[in-house]
């Protein structure tokens, strides 16, 4: 049977393959040499490594339109790899086409931390994705990821101070956190599922964990409603932090867990811990897990394992959602070898060690 899909001519295929590996790559490793190969060179006479990859936008939009216009850019004559790489043309182009709204965004739920805002332009950016032939719920999942992928070069990229290659290599690594080494393999299987992965942080005192944890926990993906034209949760509910040192034995269960009414002396009232104010699209950063005594291990470890807790002087467990990020200032090795830390609990927490 013949094939009637549509293929792209010879040279549409090889830039669009090339663009392609750019467009999906971490935007903190391409470089202007690699931006090169399809960019005439004066578009890149004023751009840095840094933001090397805008280069490409203007001549990718020059192309996909002169596709449309010979009627030769409809997505759905496409498949295969063919349509994988206009539909990331498409969506790297439509991406830019909103990156200023998007920043308002961002800057709006910062000014009013905990609103869930409407997002004026949602309709638009919805309708654009369609015309171009993704589907409605494709359309609703990739609008998300516009905004999660903004959210993380905006606290990635801007909110870390420095310039010097040390910086450079932690952006590639936080980046590489969120989205994987491949943001193809992200999009289709992980992006729902990051609660299942744990992040370490190591570092001395002062060396900018806290900093790292939430342009994490910032950068999550969080669904869209097109039902209240808004997102579900407000990015400055999503990152959670405790620091583990500043709490006695005596109370870091309660306060990581919550605690009962009479569940001890002093329990006047119902508390919540940290882990029941999460949202399924928080992230819980515990600095200094190095300071943890075994028995708090044993009960974070059932968390990761289970995804469940009870609060102190409960008998019933509690769902949690999000994802945990530890930090230490502390040798883990040496803590381990000592027969502090235990290896199990260790283990559960380095899904990715930066």
């Amino acid at each position: 049977m013949a094939d009637s899909r549509r293929h792209l001519d010879q040279d549409n295929r090889q830039f669009l393959a090339a663009a392609s590996t750019l467009i999906m790559a971490n935007p903190f490793e391409v470089t202007r040499q690699q931006v090169a190969a399809l960019v005439p060179a004066p578009a890149l006479a004023t751009i840095g490594d840094y933001h090397a990859l805008t280069a490409l936008l203007p001549v990718l939009a020059a192309r996909l339109d002169r596709l449309t216009q010979c009627d030769a850019g409809d997505l759905t004559e496409y498949a295969g790899e063919e349509r994988q790489w206009l539909a990331e043309a498409r969506l790297f182009c439509g991406y830019h086409r909103f990156v200023p709204e998007l920043d308002r965004l961002i800057e709006r739920e910062l000014a009013h931390p905990g609103q869930v805002i409407t997002v004026s332009f949602a309709d638009e950016a919805l309708a654009l994705l369609q015309e171009q032939g993704f589907s409605e719920a494709e359309a609703i999942r990739y609008f998300g990821l516009f905004y999660q992928l903004r959210r993380a070069y905006y606290f990635i990229g801007g909110s870390l101070i420095g310039s010097s290659p040390c910086m450079q290599q932690l952006r590639r690594a936080l980046w590489n956190n969120v989205f994987g080494c491949d943001l193809r393999v992200y999009e289709r299987y992980l992006w729902n599922r990051m609660e299942d992965l744990s992040t370490l942080l190591l570092g001395e005192t002062g060396s900018g964990k806290g900093s790292a944890a939430a342009a994490i926990g910032r950068s999550v993906y969080i669904p869209f409603d097109p039902v209240g034209n808004r997102f579900r949760y407000s990015f400055t509910d999503t990152f959670i932090a405790v620091n583990l040192a500043e709490f006695p034995e005596s109370l870091i269960e309660s306060e990581l867990f919550g605690h009962c009414k009479g569940a001890f002396t002093g329990a006047v009232d119902n508390h919540h811990g940290v882990f029941s104010r999460c949202n399924p699209c928080s992230s819980l950063f515990l600095d200094e897990i190095g300071d943890t005594s075994l028995g708090v291990q044993i009960k974070l470890l059932r968390v990761l394992q289970e995804r469940s807790f009870t609060p102190v002087g409960s008998h019933k467990p509690q769902r949690f959602s999000g994802r945990v990020i530890a930090a230490t200032h502390q040798s883990l090795a040496d803590l381990r070898e000592q027969g502090k830390f235990r290896q199990d609990f260790f283990y559960r927490l380095c899904s990715d060690v930066i």
